[in-house]
């Protein structure tokens, strides 16, 4: 088994072909809220396998929250290709690889932001004005990685990593426990840490989180130098945390990377071309080879309209763009590797347009494959997207 404990569980010589075939043009449908940060972002068209969502009124083009590396929040507009408005946030310089630090808040109308530093905050921001309407300093003695909210209960859910001995080196770093931190809605309140998975001498290096959406389970990915997998953890009204993996050694889900919700099943990636399906409960369905070559893929979005999985091909490797047909198993090249389109993440937007992320912004054609703009990052990478809409009246 490879370590990603997914490789061997396919039939040998298993590779189905990569269609370079255009992807039918979608009635475009109402969007709320889409989140390349929240576990379940997608609004399923009515002839797919995804399940409706209520219609919601509102604006009918969304705009982009950028965060960059220096902790820049920008509102940035997907019709005009202009800054709405910027806000420094300060704190210290981040990695310029993308993380999972934005998230809509309970009512959609600001962006709840994990503002890493010396001293580490989650910070509100006003969605329409860009101002900054509460911090909330975080316990001390934690790496932070993360963060979500809970659709139901507000609540706000960050990510962390706790030391527990010395480096062990070379490159494998010190052993570390995953903790999460409970927020009350608003930044009223912050819980205890809790811990969610012992080291077992192991570093258990948070990837990213996400809650379904019904606030009952909360997913936590590993991407550590002797650690892999997603653990699936139960979460009760009160916010309390239990997780549901037995094995001290190992996570639920054998995966190695993001995830992504349409629901009912959640689709995780393993670093390579292979996909794995399972239900909410972490439980597996089947795995899928997607044919993509010379990757190490770790993200996968929904493209807005329930219709398919986008998958970025990344900078650091061979780049594209591609979307993936769950019930067909069938990949089609938007985007051809090494060309001018790369990125850590993608997301659907209205009018047959992607937005790919890190370091640059870009906005696909997803008929053509083209990038119709790009927002330049070199210097302070684009570590995180959100897409949001404001809902009228």
């Amino acid at each position: 088994m490879s370590q990603n404990g997914v490789s061997d569980q396919m039939a040998p010589g298993f590779r189905p072909a990569i269609t370079h075939t255009v992807p039918r043009l979608v009635a475009q449908v109402a969007l709320t809220l889409i989140s390349v940060t929240t576990l379940c972002g997608c609004s399923p068209a009515s002839n797919s396998r995804w399940r409706e969502s209520p219609h919601v009124q509102m604006e009918a083009a969304p705009d982009l929250a950028v965060l960059s590396a220096s902790n820049r929040l920008q509102r940035f507009s997907i019709a005009s290709h202009v800054d709405k408005w910027k806000a420094e946030l300060g704190g210290g310089m981040q990695s310029f690889f993308t993380a999972h630090l934005l998230a809509p808040a309970h009512d959609s109308r600001q962006v709840v932001v994990l503002v890493r530093g010396v001293n580490s905050d989650v910070t509100l921001v006003d969605w329409a004005s860009g101002r900054v309407l509460q911090r909330r300093h975080l316990p001390g003695g934690l790496a932070y990685r993360g963060l979500d909210v809970g659709r139901v209960s507000g609540r706000i859910y960050v990510f962390a990593n706790r030391e527990v001995g010395p480096d062990r080196g070379p490159d494998k770093g010190p052993p570390s426990d995953a903790v999460v931190v409970v927020l009350g809605p608003g930044l009223t309140t912050v819980s205890e840490s809790q811990t969610v998975r012992r080291s077992a001498g192991f570093n258990w290096l948070v990837y990213r989180g996400g809650l379904d959406s019904s606030e009952r389970h909360l997913l936590l990915s590993y991407h550590g130098p002797d650690t892999t997998g997603v653990d699936v953890i139960d979460v009760t009204d009160a916010g309390l945390l239990k997780n549901a993996c037995p094995d001290p050694n190992r996570a639920c889900v054998q995966s190695h990377g993001g995830f992504v919700s349409d629901g009912s099943s959640i689709f995780f990636t393993t670093g390579s071309s292979l996909m794995i399906e399972t239900d909410e409960s972490g439980r597996l369905i089947k795995m899928m080879d997607t044919g993509i070559e010379n990757e190490h893929l770790m993200e996968v979005a929904t493209d807005g309209y329930g219709l398919q999985l986008l998958i970025p091909g990344s900078c650091l490797y061979s780049g594209g763009l591609f979307e993936f047909d769950v019930g067909l198993e069938k990949t089609t090249v938007i985007a051809k590797q090494r060309s001018t389109v790369c990125g850590e993440r993608a997301i659907g937007l209205p009018g047959s347009v992607i937005a790919v992320v890190g370091p640059d912004i870009l906005l696909v054609d997803r008929q053509s494959g083209a990038a119709k703009y790009r927002q330049a990052h070199m210097e302070n990478a684009a570590v995180d997207v959100l897409v949001l809409t404001q809902v009228a009246g």
